[in-house]
Order: C-alpha cells, then structure tokens, then sequence
C-alpha cells in the first residue's frame, strides 16, 4: 500500500480506529480480558463427569445400565495386585507366602471390599495358565474421589511387600490407583509442556527482535487472550461440560496461535517503518495487509480471536537501523543463489524427517504408553498372564422384552457367537432386572469385534485394568 493509498477493508479500519483512540482499544480489551475472568469464576466451569465420558454406543449403553440398574456401579473401582516369578510356582511355599503377604497388607485396611485370594480354591482363576503369576483382587468402597484419597496408604503397603520378597515381582494396578497415576502423568505433562512454551517463546522472540519490550507485546497479547478465553469456557461448559485439562490445551494452542499470528502483524508494521513511513501509517499498512490474513486465518482458529486486537503501540518497538543484521545476513545469499538455498533447505529438512520413517500409526490406550508410565508395567503384565479376562472384559447393555423367545435367542445366539470366534475364554455372567440384562463377557482379547443378531447395533467394547469398560447397547 503506497503513501497516498488508504485501504478500507476491515482490517484496515480496524487499525485505523485503533490508532486515533489507542487508549480506548488497549484499556477496553484489558477490562474485556478482566470481565471475562470474573465471569469465568463466578460461573464456574463445569468438568466432564468421567463415568459419563463414553459416547455413540458405549453412552446409550451406560444410559440402559443406569436406568435398568440403579443401584450398580458403573465403575467397580476394581483393584489387583500382581504377584510373579520367572522360575517359581503358586505350588512354592515363597511363592505362597508373598500372596498371603500381600493379602495380609490389604485385607486390614477398611476402605476395601470384596477381597480375593488366588490361593482360595474358588479363585483359580486369578492364577495362571503357567502357574507363575497371581493376582489378587479387590474392590474399593466408596465414590471415585474418595477411593482416591485412600489407595496410596494400600499402595505403600503393597510396595513394602515388594521389597520384603525381592524374588518376585510385587506390583499393583487398578481402576483408581492407575486412574489417578495415569491422570497425574498426564497433567504433570500438560503443565510442563505450559511452563517451558513461555520461556522458549520469549527466546524466540528474542532472537528474531533482539529487544525486551518487542518480545511483551505479542507475548502479553497471546496471554490476555489465553486468561479470557479461560474464562469464557465456563460459559459453554454449562452446557458441554469441558476436560479439566482443557485450560492447559488452551494456553499451548493459544500461545502458539496468538504468539504468531501477532509476530506476523509486527514484522510488516516494522519493514513500513523501515520503508519511511511514519508510526501511523506503518500500522494503516500493517493492518491493511497482515491485519486482514490474520482475520481470515483467524476464522478457522477462533480460539485466537480474543487475542488479536490490534496495538497501536507497536509504533513505540521501531528500531531506526532496520532489519535484525542476522535475518539480513541469511536472506541475501539465499536470494542470491535461490537454487542453491532451496537444496540446502530441502536436504536440511529430510535430515530433519529422517525420523518419521520409524514412525508407525497405532491404537490409542494402554498399548501406547510406556513402561514408565505408573502401574503400565503390572497392568501388562496380567494381560500377558491372564486368559480369563480381568484386564479386558465387555459388556452389552439390552434393553427388551426380557422373557420373550425372541430375546431369549438373540442373547443365545451372541453367546454362542463370542465363544465361537474365539474373543472370550472365561465366563460370560448376566444380571437381569424388570426391562434390562446386563452380558458381561471375560475376554483374553478383544481386537475383534461381535455382533449380535438383535434389532438395534452392538458395539464390541475392550478395557483394561485401568478403566471402565466402555459399553455396547442393543434394544
């Protein structure tokens, strides 16, 4: 846009106005940014209910076992500690007695029920095929929040017998302990993943303005943005309750975008400085032609909305001797030799790919995590030992007329079928109420899938130890 030429798309006015009533735009986006911090907090956001997280199938079945069920729980808070041994049997008498240790810390501790031995005759399924891994189970009392705040005392406990019998391995899993384990490693990775993009953001920052005061204008941008968006998701959540790690995805999603979608507006307003324009037309013509992409992009990320309003401050951050002299020192040989410059940049970036090619797409879920990861070790290990199902159990949720011949044989002929084709290998109980039956299917795998020959759709569901298993529905 030369001197004499004045745009007037929105965009353009936008940094117009901006420009003429500075202290309107930059003390009127802060109240916004407060204002929507107060509402936030007045609100509240409202966090997903992580017995209600299922979707599609696996919901409509939780809906029938809540209705026809309302006394069960839909998570059994089951918990299991693994006893094994490379080279020795349940049959050993060390073997024997690290159970019976194990039992022993456990069976005390009042925030328990339903407690099992595998060296009850009753439980031989909780030992296995091989005879050199054990399990025992048990159940914890209470709500999921309050199990939570009693596992650690029976985790520590386990732990000690672990140590007291150094022959075996002594580990423990679960749908609480591995829950909350698994929850904390993830947020812990979120707020890390928070703390250091700020930093590296600054340095950045820093490397491509060389100065301080440039670097807070994009950065303060993107941050307001982040604290009102924050804010403003209480207000949907009401409605769609939200991940309570929905704030962490916001400030990395809302300082990448914020950050760069302001870096881009201050470098044209720079280079029109640069040109000989003065302060107010260099941000005319910053906001004429940057300005107008970022609205555009803007669009598709809205998210990054809330952070793009536009400063007219950025005429205070011109530097009179132009471009930063190490951008200059790349830019002139590469436009001098574009060729060359472009084969450099191409092999520098397949170097820089090379290891994607070790890359493999994958299922999300416990197969995903590392070995590090806490509980993963045990919780591998009872799916590796086990056949009967304890680390992968399915449910179909049928809601019909439960006495008639035609459900009786549909639910018949899904039996037969899951037997048939070879997904379970241990018992397949039912529970029956006025309208509902509740099929829970002990499965050694469940990579395939089953369909039963009832109106409605089945959903085959898989889980392991750490959580509920997500739930087919047929009516």
């Amino acid at each position: 846009m030369s001197p004499s030429t004045r745009s007037y798309n929105l965009a353009a006015r936008m940094g117009r106005w901006s420009a003429s009533h500075w202290k309107t735009a930059v003390f009127g986006w802060l109240a916004f940014v407060v204002a929507a911090l107060a509402i936030g907090m007045q609100v509240g956001t409202k966090q997903i209910d992580m017995q209600d997280a299922n979707v599609g199938q696996s919901h409509k079945a939780d809906q029938i076992l809540k209705e026809g069920f309302p006394q069960a729980q839909a998570d059994p808070q089951k918990e299991f500690a693994l006893v094994q041994s490379s080279t020795r049997t349940v049959n050993d008498p060390a073997f024997r007695a690290t159970v019976n240790d194990v039992v022993g810390a456990v069976k005390g501790n009042p925030a328990i029920k339903n407690l099992k031995s595998p060296l009850d005759p009753k439980n031989r399924d909780q030992v296995s095929t091989n005879r050199r891994t054990a399990i025992v189970t048990w159940n914890m009392k209470g709500t999921p929040d309050a199990a939570k705040t009693k596992i650690d005392s029976i985790e520590a406990s386990i732990t000690k017998v672990g140590d007291r019998h150094p022959a075996f391995y002594v580990g423990e899993a679960g749908s609480v302990s591995s829950g909350k384990a698994l929850d904390k490693m993830f947020v812990d990775q979120l707020k890390t993943a928070g703390e250091r993009s700020i930093p590296i953001t600054i340095l950045v920052l820093l490397l491509v303005f060389g100065a301080l005061v440039a670097v807070g204008v994009p950065l303060l941008l993107a941050l307001s943005g982040v604290a009102a968006t924050i804010g403003l998701a209480a207000l949907p959540s009401q409605l769609v309750p939200l991940d309570k790690n929905v704030s962490a995805v916001i400030l990395l999603i809302g300082l990448a975008v914020g950050v760069d979608y302001s870096l881009f507006y201050l470098k044209r307003e720079r280079e029109e400085r640069a040109a000989g324009k003065s302060s107010r037309a260099a941000i005319e013509a910053a906001a004429a032609t940057s300005g107008r992409s970022v609205l555009i992009s803007g669009l598709t990320v809205m998210i990054a909305m809330a952070g793009m309003l536009l400063f007219p401050l950025l005429g205070r951050l011109r530097r009179d001797r132009g471009e930063n002299r190490f951008w200059k020192a790349i830019l002139k040989p590469a436009l001098r030799r574009p060729a060359i410059a472009a084969t450099v940049a191409g092999a520098a970036l397949i170097v820089m790919a090379l290891p994607t090619l070790d890359m493999h797409t994958t299922r999300s879920g416990l197969d995903a995590l590392p070995n590090s990861a806490p509980t993963v070790p045990t919780i591998k290990k009872i799916q590796t030992s086990f056949s009967n199902g304890e680390a992968a159990q399915s449910e179909v949720a049928i809601k019909a007329n439960i006495d008639s011949p035609a459900t009786q044989k549909a639910i018949a002929a899904l039996k037969a079928r899951t037997i048939a084709e070879g997904v379970n290998s241990g018992s397949i109980d039912e529970l029956t109420s006025k309208s509902t039956r509740r099929i829970r299917s002990h499965a050694s795998t469940s990579r395939s899938s089953a369909r039963a020959p009832t109106r409605g759709q089945t959903r085959r569901c898989a889980s392991s130890a750490t959580r509920s298993c997500p739930r087919r529905s047929a009516r």
